[in-house]
């Protein structure tokens, strides 16, 4: 395990320089005490997968122990960079200084042993020039509300083929930095990873694809606590409604024409 604090400054978007799958693989997570129990089962099986994993610990205030027995595990702790909440993972791009596959994970999933292999050979379908990711989103009319206006490919659920989406879960994501490369930190809020990661892909005109899986291929670990960021959407959608709102601005506003124009 390594241990960093100053935030180096990222390398600039480029060319790939060769085939998706011979760049680094490169993990990354956020925590928080609360999860360490799921986490801890999480660590081992991401860990194994990439050549590094940054953990980004929000709140904590010692390492866990669970991770200083991985030598590839590099560790970012909330008191040295700010409170990001789990945008914190995406602090690990100002850390790389060549073009990689960036995995990020969640701390309460259980992962299969080919995740990354899998999410890696998706990117490479499309040249690394889309985001992939396992649990997507289409939005839907009338776009007034987040929790409602919305079909969702969870990634409990199995799908048959490679699936555009105008969202994907942050947590069950892959990216290559030489295509998308930005920094968190200029995002207005640390409370909605999907929707600013699916942002930033939409300036740079990349696609977002849902890969196919079968039913159960990723499980949601059981957690007993009671916070969770959609269980405040569901009672307050209306951030992550306006969010949405500008994510799919073209068609809000083409939608709202068409109403206008019956009326």
């Amino acid at each position: 395990m390594t241990y960093i604090s100053n935030l180096v400054r990222p390398f600039r978007r480029g060319g790939l320089p060769g085939p998706v799958s011979r760049l680094p693989r490169i993990g990354t997570i956020a925590t928080m005490p609360s999860r360490l129990k799921t986490f801890a089962q999480v660590l081992p099986v991401i860990a194994r997968q990439v050549d590094r994993l940054f953990v980004f610990l929000d709140g904590f205030e010692n390492v866990p122990d669970v991770l200083k027995n991985h030598s590839n595990v590099t560790v970012i702790r909330s008191q040295d960079t700010g409170d990001f909440n789990s945008s914190g993972r995406f602090l690990c791009l100002h850390y790389l200084d060549r073009p990689s596959v960036v995995v990020s994970f969640d701390d309460d999933i259980h992962y299969p042993s080919n995740y990354v292999a899998r999410l890696v050979a998706a990117l490479e379908r499309f040249e690394g020039k889309a985001v992939v990711g396992v649990h997507g989103t289409l939005f839907l009319p009338p776009f007034t509300n987040y929790v409602r206006d919305r079909k969702c490919f969870h990634f409990q659920t199995g799908l048959l083929r490679f699936t555009r989406c105008e969202e994907l879960g942050a947590g069950t994501a892959a990216f290559c930095t030489a295509a998308l490369n930005f920094d968190m930190r200029t995002w207005p809020t640390f409370r909605s990873d999907d929707g600013y990661l699916a942002l930033e892909a939409k300036k740079r005109q990349m696609a977002l694809w849902c890969v196919p899986r079968w039913r159960g291929w990723l499980r949601q670990i059981p957690d007993p606590q009671t916070f969770s960021i959609w269980g405040d959407t569901q009672r307050d959608h209306h951030e992550k409604t306006a969010l949405m709102r500008q994510l799919i601005s073209e068609r809000v506003a083409a939608y709202d024409a068409g109403k206008k124009a019956d009326a």
